[in-house]
């Protein structure tokens, strides 16, 4: 899959970039750092909103595609002590006014 491709799914299922690069942090800190408490937050997350599963979705397939050398798209780094709060919260205000159908 093309980073075009990529660009195209997540238009059609309207999944916010916020989400994606929310999603992409998440993943990157569990990565990062395998911790109950960076497990927790994604967990948590994903709990949050419909759209945060296919957003996690993208992000592993962009992550996949980096880490193959297909795609350099993936930037998003992370530390044990990382905190993505700001991008998280970024998503859940973008997802809000889709859910409550604005």
């Amino acid at each position: 899959m093309t980073r075009g491709e990529l660009a195209i799914r997540a238009d059609v299922l309207d999944v916010p970039d916020e989400c994606i690069r929310a999603a992409a942090s998440l993943f990157a800190s569990v990565h990062a750092a395998p911790t109950l408490q960076n497990a927790e937050r994604l967990v948590h997350w994903l709990g949050q909103h419909p759209l945060h599963a296919r957003a996690l979705d993208i992000a592993l397939t962009q992550w996949g595609l980096a880490q193959s050398g297909h795609s350099a798209t993936f930037g998003i780094t992370a530390t044990a002590n990382s905190s993505n709060d700001s991008g998280v919260t970024a998503c859940l205000d973008a997802c809000v006014p889709s859910a409550n159908g604005g």
